[in-house]
């Protein structure tokens, strides 16, 4: 019983760790995108 709860604790905590994983890249991603967005856009008024 005991083993039994511990695994299903660290599936559950690595399920959480890779959930925040996706969040942070995507997060990334986005600041990315719109950094490079925003470059562009300042680069092309500027003329």
């Amino acid at each position: 019983m005991n083993q039994l709860m511990i695994h299903k604790e660290n599936k559950t905590k690595k399920r959480t760790d890779t959930h925040d994983t996706l969040k942070e890249e995507l997060m990334i991603t986005l600041s990315n995108h719109c950094i490079s967005h925003c470059w562009i856009y300042i680069h092309v008024s500027a003329q």
